[in-house]
């Protein structure tokens, strides 16, 4: 996830709040990982937010944000 000079601090956030950090180390192939179950009503927003200025994650299959819908509320 992170540049071999550079480290990555990354939060998933819901809404503007910050529910879990991601850190990846300055090394070759280095990466990091976090998961978080979320219960969102309708027009809730989740994204994941580099915290480093000026820090680019790398691009193409490097990254990866998914997320499911395990069941809805009737």
């Amino acid at each position: 996830m992170a540049r071999v000079s550079s480290e990555i601090h990354v939060h998933i956030v819901k809404n503007g709040a910050e529910l879990v950090k991601i850190y990846s180390a300055p090394a070759i192939s280095e990466s990091g990982s976090n998961e978080v179950n979320v219960q969102l009503e309708k027009n809730d927003m989740v994204w994941m937010q580099n915290m480093d200025t000026g820090v680019r994650l790398q691009p193409g299959l490097w990254n990866c944000f998914s997320g499911a819908l395990l069941n809805a509320d009737v």
